[in-house]
């Protein structure tokens, strides 16, 4: 899961001149370009989580036979904002909080990594004791719910700030 030849030192990270890694799970900044920072590591994790939650499709997966690497780069970097709003309705709500905490994010702010893993407990602890065909129903009817919500309204912080 980690590739440390793509490893970096967050204070010497620059904009990107070409795109490295994967571009199934990148973060958002990473399909742009852009300086990688703390928060996109877990993003990566959240597109990850999304990715075996969702029956292992993205938002950004429209024929995952015949994609290649550069359709789905070219497609993400297009299509951002609204892959980006798919993603937080597929999601059950304590991960899709935890992508628009990350998404607020500005500059170098180091996440609040207690937050993060509070967040996401809750949602283990919602998930706890069930099997793995429960949780898949359970996420299934609380997407459902939220179908209408869009991680591009509002925003979330973290209330230790």
């Amino acid at each position: 899961m980690i590739d440390f030849d793509l490893a970096t030192n967050y204070h010497d990270a620059k904009e990107l001149d070409y795109f490295t890694g994967n571009t199934y799970f990148s973060s958002r900044a990473g399909i742009r370009l852009q300086k990688l920072l703390p928060k996109d590591d877990i993003e990566q994790l959240l597109n990850l989580v999304c990715y075996q939650l969702n029956d292992f499709s993205l938002p950004w997966f429209q024929d995952i036979e015949t994609q290649t690497s550069n359709d789905i780069f070219r497609s993400r970097r297009k299509n951002d904002s609204e892959f980006f709003a798919q993603m937080c309705k597929q999601l059950p709500t304590n991960l899709a909080n935890c992508y628009r905490y990350l998404d607020n994010l500005k500059g170098d702010i180091k996440p609040n990594y207690e937050f993060l893993r509070a967040t996401i407990q809750k949602e283990i602890e919602r998930m706890e004791g069930k099997t793995a065909q429960e949780i898949m129903e359970f996420i299934k009817l609380s997407t459902a719910k939220s179908s209408n919500k869009s991680c591009d309204t509002g925003s979330i912080s973290d209330s230790t700030s």
